[in-house]
Order: C-alpha cells, then sequence, then structure tokens
C-alpha cells in the first residue's frame, strides 16, 4: 500500500518478555478514541495484524500507512511500530505473534537453516491488502486457524504454518522494509536500544557514563552518535522507554504501582508518579482505573 514518510522521532522500546510462548493470538476491540499502546514498541518476534473493523494509521519504521478493514500488518522483529485509530473510530484486530526459531527449532529443524529465510523473510513489512500479498494472505490465513485449534498435533501444525509463511515471505519481491543501515555505530546503536530494554530495573547500568563505558566510547561521543540516530539523548530515551513499559504492565498485569516503580528502575514511587503523570497527564493509579473502567 502507499505511505507517508513521517518525520524522525525516537521510537520508545520495550523488550518481550522471556516468558513469551512461541506462537501466540491476541484479539483486541477497541471503543472509540481508545488505544491499546501510547507509544511506539517493538517485539522481538514477527507481529502479524488482521484488521477487521476501524480505519487509522499504522506507523511502521519510519513509515506511515492508511489501514481499513481487511488490512493485513506485517512487522518484523525489532522494527518499531504502532497502530493508531481515527478519533472516534471503533476498532478491531486479531494479532498473530511468533518466533519463527523458538517454533521452528523445536520442531527439530536445525536453526543454522532457518536463520537465512527469517533474515529474508524480515524484508517483508508494512501494510498491505489481501491482492498485495497473494498466497502470503493465504499463508496468514492458516496461521490464524492454526491459533483457534488446540489439540495433540498443535504444535506441529504451528510450526508447519509459520514454516510456510516465512518461506513465502522470504520469496518476496515488492519494495523491502529496509530500516536501519550497515554502518558499524547503527549496529552498535542496536545493541544499545536492546541492553536498555532488558535492563529498565537497573538504574546504575544505564547512567549515560557506564552505556558509554561498556560500548567503548567516550561519554560525548556516545551522547553524540546516539542522539544523531535517535534524535534524542540517551537520557530521554531510556526515560520514555521506562514510561512505555510501565504503562504496558499497567494494562497488561496486576502489579502494584509500587512493583511497577521498581521493575522501571524508579527507588521512589513518587518519582515515578511524578514522571508518569508528565507523559500521560494521570497519575499510574488512575490511569489503571481509567482502562479498567473504559
Amino acid at each position: 500500500m502507499k505511505y507517508t514518510i513521517r518525520e524522525w522521532e525516537m521510537p520508545t522500546f520495550f523488550a518481550d518478555s522471556q516468558k513469551e510462548k512461541a506462537f501466540t493470538v491476541k484479539r483486541n476491540s477497541l471503543g472509540a478514541g481508545e488505544s491499546v499502546i501510547k507509544t511506539l514498541h517493538y517485539h522481538n518476534r514477527f507481529e502479524i495484524g488482521i484488521c477487521t473493523e476501524g480505519e487509522g494509521e499504522c506507523y511502521i519504521a519510519d513509515r506511515i500507512y492508511r489501514y481499513s478493514p481487511g488490512c493485513i500488518q506485517i512487522v518484523p522483529p525489532k522494527i518499531p511500530h504502532r497502530p493508531n485509530t481515527d478519533e472516534g473510530v471503533r476498532r478491531s484486530w486479531k494479532w498473530i505473534l511468533f518466533d519463527g526459531v523458538k517454533l521452528l527449532s523445536g520442531a527439530g529443524i536445525n536453526p543454522a537453516e532457518i536463520l537465512p529465510i527469517i533474515q529474508k523473510a524480515q524484508a517483508l513489512g508494512g501494510v498491505f491488502t489481501r491482492e498485495e500479498l497473494g498466497n502470503i494472505a493465504n499463508a496468514i490465513d492458516i496461521l490464524s486457524e492454526c491459533a483457534d485449534i488446540s489439540d495433540e498435533y498443535t504444535n506441529i501444525s504451528q510450526a508447519l504454518a509459520v514454516g510456510n509463511f516465512l518461506t513465502l515471505a522470504a520469496r518476496y519481491e515488492g519494495e523491502p522494509l529496509t530500516y536501519s543501515n550497515n554502518n558499524a555505530s547503527e549496529h552498535r546503536l542496536t545493541e544499545v536500544i536492546d541492553f536498555i530494554a532488558e535492563h529498565l530495573d537497573s538504574p546504575e547500568l544505564l547512567s549515560e557514563e557506564a552505556l558509554a563505558k561498556r560500548y567503548s566510547m567516550s561519554v560525548s561521543n556516545f551522547r553524540r552518535i546516539f542522539k544523531l540516530h535517535c534524535g534524542i539523548s540517551p537520557k530521554s530515551f531510556i526515560i520514555r522507554s521506562r514510561m512505555a513499559y510501565a504503562e504496558y504492565l499497567l494494562r497488561k498485569t496486576d502489579l502494584s504501582v509500587s512493583e511497577i516503580s521498581n521493575r522501571v528502575g524508579y527507588g521512589e514511587v513518587s518519582g515515578f508518579n511524578r514522571v508518569f503523570k508528565r507523559f500521560f497527564l494521570l497519575s499510574p493509579r488512575a490511569y489503571r482505573e481509567m482502562i479498567e473502567t473504559s
């Protein structure tokens, strides 16, 4: 589908939980004006979304797509994304998330044979009509059907369906999704972002000085490279990451505000409350109450 390029800004990342299953399906139906995730985020897995209701925009990497019912969103691992529903419009999506390496190696396939296919498949990303995807859309239908069946054949059927999708995606000849270039500093920055996402609860590891030392840079050079590629300072990025993950935990878990404060690296709940309110205009407790009553 056609897309426009959004003005560059630093997307906010948070990592998947290590406890996530190799293959999961999630559904959400949201009332008018609601939004599941307020920030750009990434997964360490493929995410496929099938829109059944609603219209709006999907942000994927630096692209903005318009979506409508019947559209299919495909997001490879570690690509920042977020759906944004038009104001006053109700939306409904079915989401399929899977870890190709984990699923196929669990079915007995050599990981060395899987990785080249997955790497090629990761060029397929964006929002598409069924006609644009052709056989890939049919493969996604099979993935969706696998999610609705649970019996003694579930694991192998999921592995076969994922393998079918990945091989078709690897052969895709349309415009590739490109997000990062191949220079060394960009690759190092990806490592930094992953490290931050995995250590949000460890403030002693996330100072600019500690991060610069970890990646063998001077503090000034680290700040310069980070801001060059990301548009904001490392400190601002870490705060945004913490707030994004806190918002996610408020929606998805029953953890107390105090526990969430610790999970995102704040020793004092008062400080956490103050920063969260600056981003979301409500205290964490009030934000959770709003979600529960909406």
